[in-house]
């Protein structure tokens, strides 16, 4: 069939043309009857106009196959839209992700189950040592290739629609795109695990350095150096991934989410080994906890020109995290004087009352 060999031979175009873009100028593209067009603009426009080609490749399709056959050939059709669906996010999407994490395979009959074992994978190999170093281009590219497999996910969606749509009622309920859908979104979440460990990384050794202080302390004073660390490390690498994700804000929102709880997370198990410590050592930790929790609340306005306030349901989510964080160093200031030992482990379990006349 010609129209389905156009596109075969459109799609290694366009595959040849992302790989072109990402070394230096990207290529728009204008699609018209029987031909298509590459015109140089910036990088960050042509990695969704590709996209935007393949999507407009398969409206093409469709039109001219209903135009020149029967709705019940529509079987045929499907199978071919899957075979280059999958070949899209595979060889343009995926290929232009940094190789840490893109060598992973993604199933070919995904599932969200299969998803979240391939991720696991994928985070299980960084902690062992082969965590992702990336640069800024590096960190425009994944959110390029974020952008652009949020849009293939949706037009994916329409797709399916519009073939239900056209086919008989007899075949409407063989027809899925649901597989090739999810091979988008695994691209998206791939993504967002790029993005949360590379700053995630970036705060690793602040964090790591809790345990190497002396908090056997006579004093406290201002926040210690590593929520410093923390803090500078965020206001330098999340006003990127935002700026690059503007047209993208479910998924920036998502990214912020996994990093705040990532973060939070560590900084709850690096307070287990923070030994020996005094009382005072404790109230300094406290200090450092709700230092790093303003730091976290403002994670994804920091440095941002337009003033807005962070999330509902995220700033719920960081309380919720850094209140586990003061349990924590609560029940450690009340064990370092044995007579408040049990109501420490009462409190820390939620067996105490907090307005306990002892602790008031």
């Amino acid at each position: 069939m010609a129209i389905v060999a156009n596109s075969v031979t459109l799609l290694q175009d366009i595959a040849e043309r992302w790989h072109e873009g990402m070394n230096g100028n990207g290529m728009k593209i204008n699609t018209g009857p029987g031909k298509i067009e590459f015109m140089v603009v910036s990088r960050r426009e042509h990695d969704c106009q590709l996209s935007m080609g393949r999507q407009q490749i398969n409206k093409t399709v469709l039109v001219e196959f209903l135009r020149l056959g029967p709705g019940e050939s529509l079987c045929g059709l499907v199978e071919v839209f899957q075979k280059h669906l999958r070949e899209f996010c595979t060889r343009v999407l995926r290929a232009a992700l940094p190789k840490v994490g893109a060598n992973i395979p993604i199933p070919k009959d995904i599932n969200m189950k299969e998803l979240t074992a391939v991720l696991a994978q994928v985070q299980t190999l960084w902690r062992e040592g082969d965590s992702p170093k990336l640069g800024d281009d590096d960190v425009r590219r994944v959110c390029s290739v974020l952008v652009s497999a949020e849009y293939c996910e949706e037009m994916t969606g329409r797709l399916e629609s519009k073939l239900k749509e056209r086919s008989p009622v007899s075949l409407a309920n063989t027809i899925s795109l649901a597989q090739e859908q999810d091979l988008f979104h695994a691209v998206l979440a791939q993504c967002i695990a790029l993005l949360v460990t590379h700053v995630e990384c970036l705060c690793e050794p602040a964090l790591t350095s809790m345990v190497k202080m002396n908090w056997m302390m006579e004093q406290t004073g201002d926040q210690s150096p590593y929520v410093t660390a923390i803090a500078q490390h965020i206001s330098s690498s999340v006003p990127l991934v935002r700026h690059n994700l503007h047209t993208s804000r479910k998924y920036f929102t998502r990214f912020c989410d996994k990093l705040a709880a990532a973060i939070v997370n560590k900084f709850v198990q690096q307070l287990y080994k923070c030994r020996p410590i005094s009382g005072v050592g404790c109230e300094q930790l406290l200090l450092d906890c709700h230092a790093l929790k303003a730091v976290m609340l403002q994670l994804p306005v920091v440095n941002s020109q337009v003033r807005r306030d962070p999330p509902q349901a995220y700033t719920r989510m960081v309380g919720r995290g850094m209140a586990r964080a003061e349990l924590v160093l609560q029940k450690q200031r009340l064990t370092t004087c044995p007579m408040f030992a049990i109501v420490g482990d009462k409190l820390v379990e939620g067996q105490g009352d907090c307005c306990h006349p002892i602790l008031k």
